[in-house]
């Protein structure tokens, strides 16, 4: 690598947005930095720069690739880059990060340590076609309420983790290799992270950490040949610890191998046993969901099909606007009655999700203004039936819905004060919130112990998953 200081170089070459002309600065990148209005964009030709950065505005660092736009540390115990400050936003493109030196935090702290990129605060970072190696602390921590969202860039060969997510910090990780750490990724306290389509691999100890309160989404990621565990929380049986997780996690189509499989993770693909549906197409939740917890206030009535003392729950998010939630209410769900529901082995909680716009809203305030009649059922069939025909109103008819709900036994006058009052709009609300929380992606989605079941499959998948749940029951 050749090293170039900015002692040697004229300028260091800014577009600033909306002028257009380049930005002189002197013998300091921080210099630069400072002396630049908010929402600058500074490129960064080839070479290396030795620097701490303090990053307090919203800018643009550029560079010209990484592994070409160097960023070195120097300062022992502090980060290469901070990011700190309100309503600040800071985008990192075609960098290296890299020499965060130090045994210790500054200060003897730990609000500043030797971590590649560290963004705290309310600051949000933007990490595109970077690469964060060789720091003694973490590539990228990011605590207090600060965001981070990363894509096609690579964590490797950092002293603690490649990437950390800790206090209300939010994370997402799209398309990014965090391999060669001691850790791969860590969520802990209230962290709420994402990642998809990314590889956790050939870290030294566990591929994914998980603790406390934090809520983890895992879609298609490869965690393979981690020297300890693939995904892992840190609970007693897993880890020689008291903590107690609170938190969730979600996912589905990871590959997680284990055994003498090619890149398996070597002492087991993960821990506790309740993840393993994460590996699955289908998916799944851990904990397994408990609705009497998940709906405990929730604000209005809840449909449902079968008896409270059925052994298992299933929760389903749907939508009558949903073509897909047609089918399975006129193709699958008859005979799921048949064999669980009406046997009392199975009870189906249905949350109306307003995936579709205005009119798919008013459609489930309308749910639950039937089930507070007591007519949820026949006012359920009769929608979906008209949904699946094609024959449901585009937009959302009070006059359509109205005989609906006389033939069902219902008031249609007191069914036409509780839409027209926005009785259970809160209601709607929550329900949107709590498949936000569950990592809802479309309708309809479905919950049943650890498992997830995302689409209208046929009945044979719904009828597997209930009897493995069922058995796990006995």
């Amino acid at each position: 690598m050749r090293y170039v200081f900015l002692c040697a170089l004229p300028v260091l070459l800014g577009t600033l947005a909306g002028f257009g002309e380049p930005l002189g600065v002197g013998d300091s990148i921080q210099a630069a930095i400072d002396a630049a209005p908010e929402g600058a964009t500074l490129e960064l030709g080839p070479g290396t720069w030795t620097a701490n950065l303090r990053i307090g505005k919203s800018i643009t660092l550029k560079g010209a690739g990484a592994g070409e736009s160097v960023i070195r540390g120097a300062v022992p115990g502090m980060p290469v880059i901070l990011v700190s400050g309100d309503d600040v936003t800071v985008r990192l493109v075609g960098i290296t990060v890299a020499g965060a030196v130090g045994e210790a935090c500054a200060g003897g702290t730990r609000d500043l340590c030797p971590h590649g990129i560290l963004a705290r605060a309310g600051a949000r970072v933007e990490i595109t076609d970077c690469e964060v190696v060789d720091n003694a602390g973490c590539g990228l921590f990011v605590a207090g309420r600060a965001e981070a969202l990363v894509a096609e860039s690579s964590f490797a060969r950092n002293g603690r983790a490649g990437v950390w997510a800790h206090d209300e910090s939010k994370l997402t990780l799209i398309g990014v290799e965090i391999v060669g750490n001691p850790y791969g990724l860590i969520a802990a306290s209230r962290a709420h992270v994402t990642a998809r389509d990314s590889r956790i691999a050939d870290n030294g100890h566990d591929g994914v950490l998980i603790a406390d309160g934090a809520r983890v989404y895992l879609w298609d990621n490869e965690i393979t040949g981690n020297g300890r565990v693939g995904l892992c929380l840190d609970v007693p049986g897993c880890y020689r610890t008291e903590r107690e997780f609170t938190g969730i996690v979600r996912g589905a189509g990871n590959t997680i191998p284990r055994g003498e499989k090619e890149g398996a993770n070597r002492v087991a693909a993960y821990c506790p046993r309740g993840l393993a549906p994460l590996r699955t197409r289908l998916g799944g939740i851990y904990p397994p969901l408990s609705p009497d917890e998940l709906l405990a206030d929730f604000p209005g009535p809840i449909p449902a099909f079968g008896s409270p003392e059925a052994p298992v729950t299933m929760v389903e998010f749907s939508d009558f606007s949903c073509p897909y939630c047609a089918r399975f209410a006129v193709e699958v769900l008859p005979d799921l009655r048949r064999a669980y529901i009406d046997t009392g082995r199975l009870r189906l909680l249905f949350l109306p999700l307003a995936a579709h716009g205005e009119a798919s809203r008013k459609e489930a305030e309308a749910a639950l203004c039937a089930a507070a009649q007591g007519i949820f059922g026949a006012f359920h069939d009769a929608m979906f039936a008209y949904s699946h025909a094609g024959k449901l109103p585009r937009e959302f008819d009070p006059e359509f819905v109205r005989p609906l709900v006389a033939e069902a036994g219902g008031d249609p006058g007191e069914f036409a004060a509780c839409l027209a009052a926005g009785t259970y709009a809160e209601a709607v609300d929550e329900i949107g919130r709590l498949a936000g929380i569950l990592g809802v992606r479309g309708t309809p989605t479905f919950f049943v112990g650890n498992w997830a079941i995302p689409g209208a499959y046929r009945y044979e998948v719904f009828s597997g998953v209930i009897e493995m749940v069922l058995r796990e029951e006995r």
